[in-house]
């Protein structure tokens, strides 16, 4: 009976480590192109790197625990945040091309099913070809590209939805923040469809806030308040107005606020947590981080 036990023990560790390695090999190779795709010096390079990556992120998603093997914390500039419920994760990164714009990758993965068998979708980049995209129904062949940074799960009409924060590096002279939502449809293919962003007469599909390249912009959801929080954007100009690679932001906070279903905004707020009273980041006093 020891022995049994033995031999029980000795399968699982080596089992363990057989795993542990597989998934350590896995983050070199990730590491590995997504570095030769930033630090490539010509397009064509940074996109053959960037092919090979999602090539081997296609291989992962399809081994068995895949879903239970974050890589945020282990291959540097990849984006792998998981929605809050669970139900699945995206997996992100962009391209930085030499005439100043991104093209974007992204993954779904959804959570194992009771087979443990775990579906994905790869997410086609279409954002510089989708005019109008506020008022856009998108879906994963026709994706307006982002590097996701908050899931917020809600509900609409009784179904699951989920609020997506990301950022867009517009040009060279503006970025563009995004906040869109995004649920799954019958066949559990994700979609970007629902027009839940009330401001004004319209609602919207999505809701961009395009600023200057040298500007910190803050759009955050906070959850104690229950809000997604933004700096007010103005032109530093007035005679600018329109021009929006010459806006910034002021101290004045505005929100979107969760409301039967829909995300309406909510201006002139005090962007302080009851509790803590702590302020959010003052646009003037942040030191400018570089996104890439």
């Amino acid at each position: 009976m020891v022995r049994i036990k033995i031999l029980v023990v000795s399968t699982l560790f080596f089992a363990m480590a057989g795993l542990s390695y597989a998934q350590t090999k896995t983050d070199s190779v990730f590491t590995y192109f997504r570095n030769k795709s930033i630090q490539s010096g010509t397009d064509i390079n940074k996109v053959a790197y960037s092919d090979s990556l999602r090539f081997a992120v296609k291989k992962f998603l399809k081994e068995p625990n895949s879903f239970d093997h974050p890589l945020t914390d282990k291959v540097q500039y990849l984006g792998d945040i998981f929605s809050p419920d669970g139900a699945f994760r995206m997996i992100t990164w962009n391209i930085s091309l030499k005439n100043g714009t991104y093209d974007y990758v992204c993954f779904i993965q959804l959570a194992p099913n009771s087979k443990g068998e775990s579906e994905w979708h790869e997410l086609i980049d279409n954002h510089k070809q989708t005019r109008r995209p506020e008022s856009k129904t998108l879906n994963k062949s026709n994706w307006f590209g982002a590097l996701y940074y908050t899931i917020v799960p809600f509900k609409k009409d009784k179904q699951t939805c989920y609020l997506l924060l990301g950022w867009e590096g517009n040009s060279r002279f503006s970025n563009r923040k995004i906040m869109e939502c995004m649920n799954f449809n019958r066949k559990g293919e994700p979609v970007f469809e629902k027009t839940v962003f009330k401001s004004g007469r319209f609602n919207k599909r999505r809701v961009i806030f395009e600023y200057s390249k040298e500007a910190y912009f803050m759009l955050r959801y906070n959850q104690k308040l229950k809000l997604v929080v933004f700096n007010r954007l103005e032109p530093s100009k007035p005679e600018l107005k329109g021009l929006y690679s010459y806006y910034q932001p002021t101290t004045t906070f505005d929100a979107y606020k969760l409301s039967k279903g829909e995300w309406v905004i909510v201006e002139d707020i005090d962007p302080r947590n009851k509790k803590d009273n702590k302020l959010f980041i003052d646009p003037s006093k942040k030191k400018q981080p570089k996104l890439k």
